[in-house]
C-alpha cells in the first residue's frame, strides 16, 4: 500500500522559511527557554505587566492550586496595608519581590525586610498587634509579648498572624544594611501609597547569601529578568 500521506506537500501554515524554522524550533522544544532552561517568554509577559497586575495574575495561579490540593490562608494584601496604615519602614523581599520585580515565580510566602530603630518597632507594634502574632512553631506555652521591648530581641522572626504567616527580617543574608536595601528598592504605588519592593540586584544578593537549593533555581531566574531588564532600557 502507498502512503499518500508522505506525498503530500508539506503545509507550513503561510508561513516563510525564516517563521517556519522558528515555529519548528519553538513546537520541538520548550518555547522560548534560555540554556538554564528559563522561561524567558513568561518573563517578557510579566514585564509588560503592572507589578500589581503581575501579583493579581500569580494570585490566580495560588488559587487553582488552592483548589487542588495546596492550601493558601495568607493576606499579602492585608499585611502591606497594615503595615503601610501604621507608618512603619519596610521592604518587600522574597518570592512575592521576585513576583512583583516580574518573575513567573509562585509564592504563598510574605517576607519583609523592616528597620530596627525605635519609632519602626513601634509601628511594627502596633500594625500587627490587632492580628494577635505568635512566633510560629514555638511551645505553646513559651512566653510571648508582643510589644516593642519583645522586639528589641529579635532580629529576624517568624509570625503567625490571623491574616496568615509572616516573615520579618531586620538583618537579610546578603545586605549591608537596611537602609542600603531601602534606597535601591524600587517604589510602586498601592492605592496610591509608595511601597518599596526589594530590587532585583538585592533579591540576586540575598539569594546568593542564603545558598539553599531552590535558591539556585530563583538566582537563575532572578539573573535572566536583570539581563532582560537591561536589554529593554537600551
Amino acid at each position: 500500500m502507498t502512503d499518500t500521506h508522505n506525498n503530500e506537500p508539506e503545509d507550513r501554515l503561510g508561513m516563510t522559511d525564516v517563521q517556519w524554522a522558528q515555529w519548528q524550533a519553538y513546537s520541538r522544544g520548550y518555547g522560548d527557554q534560555d540554556v538554564n532552561g528559563i522561561d524567558v517568554s513568561l518573563i517578557r509577559q510579566n514585564f509588560k505587566l503592572a507589578p500589581w497586575e503581575r501579583l493579581k495574575k500569580m494570585e490566580r495561579g495560588l488559587t487553582f492550586f488552592q483548589e487542588g490540593c495546596m492550601e493558601t490562608t495568607n493576606d499579602f494584601q492585608a499585611s502591606v496595608e497594615a503595615l503601610s496604615a501604621a507608618g512603619m519602614r519596610f521592604v518587600i523581599i522574597g518570592g512575592i519581590a521576585m513576583r512583583l520585580q516580574g518573575s513567573a515565580h509562585l509564592t504563598d510566602d510574605i517576607n519583609f525586610a523592616f528597620s530596627r530603630d525605635a519609632d519602626n518597632l513601634e509601628a511594627l507594634v502596633r500594625a500587627l498587634a490587632p492580628f494577635h502574632p505568635h512566633l510560629r512553631g514555638t511551645p505553646p506555652d513559651l512566653p510571648f509579648f508582643w510589644d516593642v521591648r519583645t522586639l528589641k530581641t529579635l532580629v529576624n522572626m517568624t509570625l503567625e498572624t490571623d491574616i496568615g504567616n509572616v516573615d520579618l527580617l531586620g538583618e537579610p543574608a546578603g545586605i549591608s544594611s537596611f537602609e542600603s536595601l531601602w534606597e535601591e528598592a524600587t517604589i510602586i504605588l498601592r492605592d496610591n501609597i509608595p511601597v518599596r519592593v526589594a530590587s532585583i540586584a538585592s533579591l540576586i544578593a540575598m539569594k546568593r547569601a542564603a545558598g539553599r537549593p531552590k535558591d539556585f533555581a530563583h538566582l537563575m531566574e532572578l539573573e535572566r529578568m536583570q539581563a532582560e531588564s537591561k536589554s529593554t532600557q537600551v
